[in-house]
């Protein structure tokens, strides 16, 4: 049996209500999550700039497209400024040494970033 136009039309706007239901509660917790949000990405940046200075740290993903939910994480990634050096890198992991960035940066900014209380492991 074929469905009659009164009864798409009501599923139509059951859906359009939920919807709209959803995307309301959906902003009103991320608004009220803003300040801790904010809160992060400012430390964040302030333990990275402590081992790299001249690293920048941008937040991308579904909070910068406005797809996130209350559940979603912040997606970060650390910018270095360029090499300016025109002796092409002879082995791997050459770069990393004129950007200041090795291994052991990398393990200082872990093990900050893990005592810190405000990260979800």
């Amino acid at each position: 049996a074929a469905f009659g136009s009164d009864f798409v039309s009501g599923v139509q706007s059951r859906l359009t209500k939920d919807i709209i239901q959803f995307l309301n509660a959906t902003r009103l917790q991320l608004q009220k999550d803003d300040t801790r949000r904010t809160a992060a990405i400012q430390r964040l940046s302030r333990l990275v700039t402590a081992v790299w200075p001249r690293a920048q740290v941008k937040l991308y993903g579904s909070h910068v497209t406005g797809l996130s939910l209350p559940s979603s994480d912040l997606d970060f990634v650390v910018c270095l400024p360029a090499v300016h050096k025109n002796a092409p890198a002879i082995t791997p992991g050459a770069l990393e040494g004129r950007n200041a960035v090795n291994e052991s940066s990398q393990k200082l900014l872990a093990r900050r970033l893990k005592g810190e209380s405000w990260i979800d492991p």
